[in-house]
């Protein structure tokens, strides 16, 4: 996978997409207030089953399987999840990927 140095570090496609979420909290924490960022905190930690998977190979079944496994319960509530937070989630996901894709790690 291609791979490239940034201010010292490399990067590569094959990060998984946890280290892209991790990073993508960080720059969130400097741009926003803390009730917004643990809003996103929260989001992100429905991607616990895809942490691991390379950024590469992160496909948009992926993202869904997760929502759909939250429309039929969400953990917490033991209940549908609403259309709202299904969609925040969704919006999270689309976000990390583009920070990948803002750094050229991935194409789309």
């Amino acid at each position: 996978m291609r791979a490239r140095m940034k201010r010292g570090f490399t990067i590569s496609a094959d990060e998984p997409f946890g280290v892209w979420a991790d990073r993508w909290l960080r720059l969130k924490k400097m741009e926003v207030g803390t009730t917004y960022y643990l809003n996103c905190k929260s989001l992100s930690a429905h991607f616990a089953n895809i942490r691991h998977i390379p950024i590469s190979r992160i496909t948009a079944f992926d993202i869904q399987e997760i929502i759909y496994e939250l429309v039929e319960i969400n953990p917490k509530t033991k209940k549908p999840t609403a259309k709202k937070t299904l969609n925040d989630i969704k919006n999270t996901a689309k976000k990390i990927l583009q920070l990948a894709i803002d750094n050229r790690v991935i194409e789309y």
